[in-house]
């Protein structure tokens, strides 16, 4: 899976253009739909069997 690097002058305008629910804190998981939607996102840890059942209903 690809990683991306935004840099910007203006962090908060990338932080809101990623997820209007997103502060910004690290680690953050996003998981996107085949239409581009939200399916999930959490910041903070994730645990990986929330993570696999997550991705699974999709």
């Amino acid at each position: 899976m690809p990683t991306y690097l935004l840099a910007s002058a203006d962090e908060n305008t990338l932080i809101s253009a990623i997820a209007k629910d997103w502060s910004g804190v690290l680690p953050f998981t996003i998981l996107y739909n085949e239409k581009g939607e939200i399916t999930y996102l959490r910041q903070g840890e994730v645990k990986h069997e929330t993570l696999k059942s997550e991705i699974e209903k999709n």
